[in-house]
């Protein structure tokens, strides 16, 4: 995750501010690995492979799983013919075209299936 979107983001529980509480694998401005913590409640929240994790458990995983195939068409580009998934991504990541093909290890993986 990008440090600099850091200001954006509030805990689930108490909407208060999150702080970079550790950085395991940190690439520039990119925390790879880390954890971010409440700065009101203290909850930690786990950053992993860039994702920082706000649901706890498994029950998430499996409920996405689920989510995914059942909509798998629903917002992708390829196959409703448009370019919304793609230009929504690169405005609010500010990443451009040549990035995705320089970085892919920063680009997340869904969208590939572009």
């Amino acid at each position: 995750m990008r440090l600099r979107f850091l200001t954006l983001l509030r805990c689930p529980g108490c909407r208060a501010r999150l702080a970079l509480a550790r950085s395991e694998l940190q690439e520039g401005d990119d925390l790879i690995e880390g954890e971010l913590a409440c700065t009101a409640c203290s909850r930690p929240y786990p950053v992993r492979k860039g994702i920082p994790c706000f649901v706890q458990g498994e029950d998430y995983a499996a409920s996405f799983g689920w989510q995914w195939t059942r909509f798998a068409h629903l917002q992708r580009d390829s196959y409703n013919g448009t370019h919304l998934v793609r230009d929504s991504i690169l405005r609010r990541s500010g990443w451009t075209p040549e990035f995705r093909a320089t970085t892919p290890r920063s680009w997340p993986t869904c969208a590939a299936r572009w």
